[in-house]
């Protein structure tokens, strides 16, 4: 089994870091000094669609962008 196979399956209700990867590649995240480990947060916090409260700077400020 491979790495992809292994980390990027569809579990019901878990965020992979490969879903947030692509989420944050779409976004270009990146470009605004967001990580991985951020991005996984944002994406579980849009699924569940919850309220996301964060000292993070650099992701306060894109919450806020809209």
């Amino acid at each position: 089994m491979s790495w992809k196979a292994t980390t990027c399956g569809n579990t019901p209700g878990i965020t992979s870091i490969c879903e947030a990867g692509e989420f944050a590649g779409r976004r270009r995240l990146g470009d605004h000094g967001v990580g991985l480990i951020a991005a996984v947060i944002l994406v579980a916090a849009r699924k569940a669609r919850a309220k996301l409260w964060t000292l993070d700077r650099k992701l306060s400020r894109l919450l806020q962008a809209g």
